[in-house]
């Protein structure tokens, strides 16, 4: 299935921003499964492109002038080759996906919820894993609408729903409690029912040497729909813009001197 992509993000700001960095993980690499045929972004300045630690092509754009917003237009085609392929070791030791981070850190309820499931997993992993995913997308229904900040696994789960990264990284937390490499993955979902494309997240686990995915949000492994961005430990590692900026504003502090802008960090 070839899929045609147009994705453009609009971030505007309440102040003057006079600097600001972007790491952008908006560029698809072809794979086992997908071919990227073409691809374009168009950028208010040039930028840096290199690969990131996991692999993942990122662009670094900086800004060195005032600026209200920062538009980016990603543009188009992938073909989805063999859907059901997995992709093979990228050269990173799987077991760094052990590693929890602070938004697949788990919670007492969530732990308790995981560890429920380790003789389903020990004996069948692949099917144990599947009714993990099965069993999360019941007890945490989606939510609908963008998370400015993405929901860790222990929120997510306490508030019992989340947006598709925040069931990626409670599906992500749960198989790692139980043993395994697990990862969070960006991307572009094809809605078959309105034909509408939109950036959403899922999961991958090393099972048998490969990486097998799981979409929570839909109940299925990624499939001919889906088209593959940039992997990491959680949502930060493959969001597709991520950056720095500096605010031109000035802040009292309790004695009510002025302070200088601040640098802050965000992610898009």
């Amino acid at each position: 299935m070839k899929l045609d992509i147009s994705h453009r993000t609009v971030y505007r700001y309440d102040a003057r921003m006079r600097h600001s960095t972007q790491y952008l993980r908006l560029t698809p690499s072809s794979s086992r499964r997908q071919r990227v045929l073409s691809w374009q972004l168009g950028l208010p300045a040039r930028a840096s492109s290199g690969r990131d630690p996991y692999g993942n092509c990122q662009h670094v754009l900086t800004l060195d002038y005032p600026h209200h917003e920062i538009s980016v237009l990603a543009t188009g085609q992938v073909e989805v080759l063999e859907p059901q392929l997995e992709d093979d070791d990228d050269g990173l030791s799987p077991g760094v996906f052990l590693r929890h981070t602070a938004l697949t850190v788990s919670s007492p309820a969530l732990t308790e919820f995981a560890l429920g499931l380790t003789a389903a997993v020990a004996a069948q992993p692949r099917q144990g894993l599947w009714s993990l995913m099965e069993r999360l997308a019941d007890a945490m229904p989606l939510r609908s609408g963008y998370a400015s900040t993405p929901l860790s696994a222990a929120q997510a789960f306490e508030q019992a729903c989340g947006d598709s990264h925040a069931l990626s990284h409670a599906f992500i937390s749960a198989a790692r409690l139980l043993g395994k490499p697990a990862r969070h993955v960006s991307g572009y979902v094809l809605e078959p029912h309105t034909g509408e494309v939109s950036p959403q997240g899922w999961a991958e686990v090393w099972l048998e040497g490969r990486w097998a995915s799981y979409d929570v949000q839909h109940g299925q492994a990624a499939g001919p729909c889906h088209v593959k961005l940039a992997v990491g430990m959680d949502y930060l590692d493959a969001c597709p813009v991520r950056g720095q900026r500096m605010v031109n504003l000035a802040s009292a502090d309790p004695t009510g001197q002025m302070l200088p802008a601040a640098q802050q960090s965000a992610q898009q």
